[in-house]
Formats: C-alpha cells, structure tokens, sequence
C-alpha cells in the first residue's frame, strides 16, 4: 500500500513555511489566539505565530515552547472546545496543491493615481 506523502508536518516552529503554517495560522485566529500586533496569514511561522501557539499551549496547561508539535496536537484533539482534527488536514493538503484563498493571497502594492 503506497502511503502519500504528509504534507502537514509533525511538528511546525519558527522559520517553517508552507500551506500548514497557513492553515494552523488561519486556525489560531479562527478561535481567538490572534496576537496584538495581529498574526499575518502569510504561511511563515514566525514570531506572531509563535506567541498565538504560546497562548494556546497556556490555555491547555502545557508547555510553552511556541512549537506546534505533537503534544499540542493532542491537547487540542482532546479539547473538546476546539473541532479541529490536524491529521485529517494532510489529506486535503494533498488534494489541493494551493489551498490560500484568493482573498487572502498577498497583491501588489497598487500605484497611487497621479
């Protein structure tokens, strides 16, 4: 049996890039852990990132190192508050190679009219 490739890491810390940051950003916010200086949806697991992944693993009682690794994982799984199930994600992951929505894709800078 071919086994595909995961695509959601099992671990995800600061200098990290890719759809799984994006998804855990877009995640962190949708249930309140955004940051005062607001966590970018940039899939770039940066300093933001880190303090919103803080701020969760406060909220769970566990350690704070700011990675989103495998015991935070469980923590949320087992969090009845929170519906989410990040192994499940790699397969959509998979599925679609770009999954940032349009709305939320960066655009250049327009030019001011003269």
């Amino acid at each position: 049996m071919a086994t595909t490739k995961s695509l959601f890491p099992s671990e995800l810390y600061g200098g990290a890039k890719g759809p799984a940051v994006f998804v855990l950003q877009v995640w962190l916010i949708g249930v309140g852990y955004n940051t005062k200086r607001g966590l970018a949806l940039d899939g770039i697991y940066g300093e933001e990132t880190e303090k919103a992944v803080k701020s969760l693993q406060s909220f769970l009682n566990i350690e704070r190192s700011g990675r989103f690794d495998q015991k935070t994982k469980l923590a949320v799984k087992n969090c009845l508050c929170f519906g989410i199930d990040f192994d499940s994600i790699n397969d959509q992951l998979v599925r679609r190679k770009n999954i940032v929505p349009k709305a939320l894709k960066p655009r250049s800078p327009r030019k001011p009219k003269s």
